[in-house]
């Protein structure tokens, strides 16, 4: 069925007849005339060819004001403006069906939008094409014809045009098809920014000439999107970089007068600040992941928490390796299991070898305490029998038959297999037999387990956890357990972060159902607490408001690595100030709602802004603005710039 909906207008002072230039694509007219507003786009309408070969127009929704509806005017034969395109709608159509929706009731009030698009919609089906006049009617109404239209896309009602006529100088029909592409488009960045889907920008761009670089900014938001939206965050530095390169090719675009070209550029201000930050300094994890945050991303903010922020420690030297970080990584590829990415060496030293450096120094003083393995290690040295166990002296007999054929050996023995698997684990650096022996001779687990000794039993999944805790117990007073590590910032902060950490990580892997292992039980929920992080419930709004905490974290250390703290300075003229009310400063919180200010040795009230919903931490450098100052000269209050 082919239904026009049209917006009636009252008649005009005069009765004039104009032309109208025909300015739509397949109308079987060029030109018309009309004395009535609704009636140029009702001639123009019946005489598109799509209505014409599908039976003509079958029904008019027909939105009405009372005035409509009851004015009559003598120029046109005492009819209402409704009576008059009523009756020049049947001449044109005999069978057409006119539905009246009347945008006011009894006491001339305007009716609910939401009651006249209800009142439409209910005589439009799935399988109807709609056609829109928005050239009458009263202006307040045109809301209505643009959320109608919006209604018809997302239902999937074909919508071929939505006609406007002009009575300016020449007259003229037109389709408002080019501000129904500006609603489109900003409605997809819209959706890009606050979901991460850019399905609906490739289709703003898929008809779109000259693209360039347009559609090569729009492929990268497509590739950012899909690999945000599957948790993909392997290569997601490769796609922030190329996204970042494509933004600033459009920015420095001045040669398009496209609309959509116009559009983008007002955009491309937002994704960056929003995405990308400053590139120089490697991808803005964090900021992507508040992104996430902002819009209840938690899946994808967990994951990128957890594979990419120990890349981010490193990137901006908060945790930092005293050897080449780049040849640690290789070392580590190489030696890993096949598929393993060299990028996950950051996240495997950081939650695993600073923390359990202690453990494993505790496991090596166990081996190496053990008589056999004193008594291996010192045959290995003097090569004297005569003090050596019958184990060790077993042990030493086999492990030189691989002398022989290094590094393959016929031995089958038990003895023979736990050798072969060090040789395998050193094949990489071992290049003939007298390495390999070396590499071993001071490595007292090594010689414990070719023995059949074992001292680093595998742990439960809650003992590991525990093990963390108490690990990051014992940094809080000793530092770095693993001496290629050293941290650039206090030890506090390390220590919160270390929590923020193992906060997303136990999330992530129970909402994800990967396993068990990092559960936490009430007492290192309690730990958890006492750092800010809630528990009293689990929602999406409880677990975003801990991962900005966990975010937080990392900010602070940043900061405290980019600007130096302001320690008060005793005052020389007690509570003097040459400052004024809206000065604006830099300050030190020093407290829950307390500030410090440079050369003023007192604490200052900070007043925190309702929309500022970010915790503050104890020594971050905050802008504020002056707020009150007493009649002794004393800062009374500041409030937080955001």
């Amino acid at each position: 069925m082919n239904i026009l909906v049209s917006n009636i207008s009252t008649f005009s002072y005069q009765k004039i007849e104009r032309k109208y230039r025909v300015c739509v694509p397949r109308c079987c007219v060029k030109e018309l005339s009309a004395y009535h507003t609704n009636e140029s786009i009702l001639k123009c309408v019946v005489e598109l060819e799509n209505v014409k070969q599908t039976g003509g127009l079958n029904r008019i929704i027909a939105l009405v004001s009372n005035k409509a509806l009851t004015a009559v005017d003598e120029k046109y034969g005492n009819l209402t403006s409704v009576e008059y395109y009523s009756n020049q709608a049947r001449e044109l159509c005999s069978n057409v069906e006119i539905v009246l929706v009347n945008i006011e009731d009894d006491n001339n009030h305007g009716r609910d939008i939401s009651a006249i698009l209800s009142d439409i919609c209910k005589n439009i089906q799935t399988y109807d094409v709609v056609y829109i006049d928005s050239a009458g009617g009263l202006r307040t109404i045109s809301n209505v014809v643009q959320i109608l239209t919006k209604i018809l896309k997302y239902k999937g009602i074909e919508n071929p045009c939505t006609l406007y006529s002009d009575i300016q100088n020449e007259g003229f029909i037109t389709d408002t098809s080019s501000f129904n592409k500006i609603t489109d488009l900003a409605d997809a960045f819209n959706e890009f920014m606050t979901t991460g889907k850019a399905d609906q920008l490739q289709q703003c761009f898929s008809s779109v000439e000259n693209k360039e670089p347009y559609s090569s900014l729009v492929q990268s938001m497509v590739d950012f999107s899909d690999h945000i939206r599957l948790g993909n965050v392997e290569r997601l530095d490769s796609v922030i970089k190329k996204l970042s390169g494509d933004i600033q090719n459009c920015m420095e675009d001045t040669s398009t007068d496209s609309m959509e070209g116009v559009i983008v550029h007002q955009f491309l201000p937002v994704i960056e600040d929003k995405l990308i930050g400053n590139q120089k300094e490697g991808v803005d994890y964090v900021r992507i992941i508040d992104w996430c945050i902002d819009n209840m991303l938690i899946q994808q903010a967990l994951t990128l928490f957890v594979e990419k922020i120990p890349i981010y420690l490193f990137d901006k030297k908060i945790v930092s390796y005293k050897g080449s970080r780049e040849k640690a990584k290789n070392d580590y590829k190489n030696n890993a299991k096949p598929g393993i990415n060299a990028a996950e060496w950051e996240t495997n030293v950081f939650y695993t070898d600073i923390l359990k450096a202690k453990e494993e120094k505790q496991g090596k003083c166990a081996a190496a305490s053990h008589p056999d393995v004193q008594n291996f290690k010192e045959l290995l040295e003097t090569k004297d029998e005569s003090k050596a166990s019958f184990e060790v002296k077993e042990a030493y007999r086999v492990l030189f038959t691989f002398k022989r054929n290094f590094p393959k050996s016929d031995d089958t023995s038990l003895l023979a297999d736990r050798i072969r698997k060090h040789i395998d684990k050193h094949k990489d650096t071992a290049k003939e037999f007298w390495q390999f022996y070396r590499s071993i001779k001071n490595e007292p687990t090594t010689l414990a387990d070719i023995l059949g000794l074992s001292f680093a039993k595998k742990e439960s999944s809650d003992k590991t956890l525990a093990n963390k805790f108490e690990a990051i117990e014992k940094m809080k007073n000793q530092g770095s357990a693993n001496d290629d590590f050293c941290f650039k910032v206090t030890i506090d902060r390390i220590v919160s972060i270390y929590y923020a950490y193992i906060y997303a990580k136990a999330l992530r892997n129970r909402i994800n159902h990967a396993s068990s292992e990092e559960n936490l039980i009430d007492e290192q929920k309690s730990i958890l607490e006492a750092e800010g992080y809630d528990f009293s419930a689990e929602n999406l709004k409880i677990i975003a408001k801990n991962l900005r905490l966990a975010v937080n974290s990392i900010k602070v250390a940043e900061e405290s690595l980019q600007t130096k703290s302001i320690p008060p300075k005793p005052v020389k003229i007690e509570y003097h100030t040459d400052l004024a009310v809206g000065d604006i400063v830099q300050a030190c919180v020093v407290g829950a709602k307390l500030v410090t200010i440079a050369d003023y040795g007192y604490n200052v009230q900070l007043i925190i802004p309702k929309l500022y919903t970010r915790p503050l931490s104890v020594g971050q450098i905050v802008t504020v603005e002056i707020k009150q100052i007493s009649k002794m000269g004393q800062i009374m209050q500041v409030c937080l710039k955001i």
